[in-house]
C-alpha cells in the first residue's frame, strides 16, 4: 500500500519500475528554531509577530514511505483564461499517508509529531514534495497544509488513512488580511509596492523574486484588501505577471522579460503527447478595451476590424494604481495589441512518462514550470500539422509508484514587449530590453539623475522619457549620452561588429529621427562620457 520500500509495518518492497525513473520524494517540516507562523500556535500563530514562507531551519523529515501508492496530485497555475490579466490561482497538492499507528492523527497525543502539548499537525504545517532524479532533486511544490482528513477503519475495513491538502504561498496570502492603514506609498514603483505589501503580512525576503522594473510609480495605498489581491492590481497596472513558482518563491515579471523562442516542445518534434486539445475561440478576444485608474477617468480603444470579424468584444476595469493617464494610455494599446486578434492556444496536451527512460524528456517535464514558453506541433489525420506557441498556463501532474502523467494548458505568448531584436519590425525598437538590461539600466538612471554631471537635468526626466525618446530636446546631449553608453555596451556585451553597431545607431535614429543624426554627424564635439561600472 505504501510508495516505496519496505514501509513502518513490514509490507512489501517498492521503487519506481526502472532505475532510469525518479523517485517522489515527499517532506514535512516539523519544527524550526527560529520563528515561523504555524496557525493557532499560541507562540507562533500571531501574524504581526511570525513569518510567512521561509523554510529556513525547519526540520524536514520525509514521510516517502507512508504515502498511498497512488502518490500525490499537483495543480498550479491557472484553470481557465481570466481576461487579458494572467491569474495564478492558489496551487494545490493533495496525497494520502498510511496511518495505522496513528502518527499522522492530530488527535493523537502519543504521535511523534505530538511536542510540548501541541500536535505539529495543523494546518500551515509546511510541505515540500520533490522527484529525484540521476542525482539531481527537482522541486514539483512548496506549500503549508491546509487540512489533515483521517479516515478510521469502520466495519469490514481495518486501514487507517490521513488525506493532505495544501496550498502554496498564494493561498496564505489571498486569506492575509489585516486591518486598513492609514495611506502610504506614494509613487512606489511596481518592486517597491510588491515590497510593502508583503512585508505588512510579514512574508520572508528570501522567498520574494521581483524583477526590476522601470521606474513607473503607483498611488499610494491603504492595504486594506487581502495582500494577493493588492499585489494582483499592483502587476495588473503595468501588465506584469505575478505567480508562485515550483520551488516556492513569489515572483513578479513584466511583460518585456519572456524569451522570443520556446525552451520546451511538444508533440511532433519534442515530446511525444498521449493526446491534445487545441482551440480556437473567442475566449481571449477583446477589440474594445476600457481602462482606468482610480480617481480618473476611463480611456477606451477599439479594433475595428476585429469587431467586423468577430463581434463587439469588449474588456473594462477602473481600478489600476498607476499614477498618469499617459502610463493607461500604454496600457490600453498594449491590451488591445495582444487580444484584438483570433489565437490559437493549447487547452490540454496530455504526457505520460510512463513509455520511456529519455533523460532529456524526463529533464525537461521535470523542470517544467509556469510561464515557461513551450511550443506543441500536432499532425492531424488529413496529415496536416498545427503548431501553437505559449506561455504554460497550468500544469497537473499525477504522480505516484508507477504513473507520472502530466496535463498542461497554455495561454498566448505577449508578442510585443519582449526582448530587443534590430530590424524586427515591433521588436526592434528600444522600447524593450533584456530583464538583465532593464537591471541595469534602472540603476544606471539612478545614478544619472543623482550624481553625475548631467544630474540637474536628467531629474527632471523620466526614465522612460531617457529611453524612448519621449523628451523635448532641450537637452539632447543627455539623451544621446545614454545612448551612446548602451550602444557601447550592447556592442562589448554581443560583440558587435561595426556594421552592426551602425544598424543599431539607424535603429535608434528612427526615435530621434533629424535631431538624432545631427548629433551622430557631431559626435567628436560632445564631452566625454565616463565608463560605469556595471557596464
Amino acid at each position: 500500500m505504501a510508495l516505496y520500500g519496505i514501509d513502518r509495518y513490514g509490507v512489501g518492497t517498492y521503487g519506481p519500475p526502472s532505475d532510469a525513473w525518479p523517485y517522489l520524494q515527499v517532506f514535512i517540516g516539523t519544527s524550526r528554531e527560529s520563528e515561523s507562523l504555524i496557525l493557532d500556535d499560541p507562540d507562533r500563530g500571531i501574524l504581526d509577530d511570525a513569518t510567512l514562507g521561509d523554510d529556513l531551519g525547519f526540520t524536514w523529515e520525509t514521510v516517502t514511505n507512508d504515502v498511498l501508492d497512488q502518490g500525490v496530485s499537483i495543480n498550479r497555475g491557472s484553470t481557465r483564461n481570466q481576461g487579458p490579466y494572467f491569474r495564478y490561482e492558489a496551487g494545490t497538492a493533495t496525497f494520502g499517508l498510511l496511518n495505522q499507528d496513528g502518527r499522522y492523527d492530530p488527535t493523537n497525543t502519543a504521535s511523534p509529531y505530538f511536542l510540548g502539548g501541541v500536535s505539529q499537525l495543523r494546518p500551515s504545517l509546511p510541505v515540500k514534495i520533490e522527484a529525484l532524479y540521476q542525482g539531481v532533486v527537482y522541486p514539483l511544490f512548496i506549500g503549508y497544509v491546509d487540512r489533515w482528513e483521517v479516515t478510521y477503519p469502520g466495519r469490514g475495513t481495518t486501514t487507517s488513512t490521513v488525506s493532505v491538502t495544501c496550498n502554496d504561498i498564494v493561498g496564505v496570502l489571498a486569506a492575509a488580511d489585516k486591518p486598513e492603514s492609514p495611506e502610504q506609498g506614494t509613487d512606489d514603483t511596481v518592486a517597491a509596492r510588491l515590497d510593502r505589501i508583503f512585508d505588512n503580512v510579514g512574508l520572508a525576503d528570501d522567498v520574494r523574486d521581483f524583477q526590476v522594473d522601470t521606474l513607473e510609480t503607483l498611488q499610494s495605498t491603504n492595504l486594506a484588501r487581502d495582500a494577493w489581491t493588492e499585489a494582483l492590481v499592483t502587476a495588473d497596472s503595468f501588465n506584469g505577471y505575478l505567480y508562485a513558482d515550483r520551488v516556492g518563491t513569489l515572483r513578479y515579471r513584466t511583460k518585456s522579460s519572456f524569451p522570443r523562442s520556446p525552451s520546451v516542445r511538444f508533440g511532433d518534434d519534442g515530446i511525444p503527447v498521449e493526446g491534445a486539445r487545441i482551440t480556437s475561440d473567442v475566449e481571449q478576444v477583446y477589440n474594445v478595451v476600457k481602462l482606468g485608474r482610480v480617481y480618473s477617468t476611463v480611456g477606451a480603444v477599439e479594433d475595428i476590424d476585429s469587431r467586423a470579424l468577430y463581434g463587439l468584444r469588449g474588456y473594462s476595469r477602473s481600478d489600476l494604481i498607476c499614477t498618469t493617464d499617459e502610463q493607461v494610455a500604454n496600457s490600453l494599446d498594449y491590451v488591445l495589441s495582444q487580444f484584438s486578434d483570433l489565437r490559437l492556444r493549447v487547452e490540454a496536451i496530455n504526457v505520460t512518462a510512463a513509455d520511456t527512460d529519455d533523460p532529456l524528456k524526463w529533464q525537461a517535464l521535470l523542470g517544467l514550470d509556469v510561464l515557461t514558453r513551450v511550443a506543441t506541433t500536432i499532425t492531424t489525420p488529413d496529415a496536416r500539422q498545427v503548431s501553437v506557441e505559449g506561455l504554460v498556463r497550468g500544469i497537473t501532474l499525477r504522480a505516484g509508484r508507477f504513473t507520472w502523467d502530466w496535463t498542461i494548458s497554455t495561454r498566448q505568448a505577449p508578442d510585443r514587449g519582449g526582448n530587443f531584436t534590430l530590424d524586427s519590425g515591433s521588436d526592434g525598437v528600444l522600447a524593450v530590453f533584456t530583464n538583465q538590461q532593464v537591471q541595469v539600466l534602472t540603476g544606471w538612471y539612478e545614478w544619472l539623475s543623482t550624481e553625475s554631471d548631467y544630474a540637474a537635468v536628467a531629474s527632471t526626466l523620466t526614465f522612460n522619457d531617457l529611453l524612448f525618446g519621449e523628451v523635448i530636446f532641450g537637452s539632447p546631449t543627455v539623451v544621446f549620452y545614454i545612448l551612446l553608453t548602451l550602444r557601447d555596451y550592447l556592442t562589448d556585451e554581443l560583440g558587435w561588429t561595426e556594421q552592426e553597431a551602425t544598424r543599431f545607431d539607424r535603429d535608434l535614429g528612427k526615435f530621434y529621427s533629424d535631431e538624432f543624426t545631427r548629433l551622430i554627424s557631431s559626435v567628436a564635439d560632445l564631452p566625454d562620457y565616463p565608463t560605469l561600472a556595471a557596464f
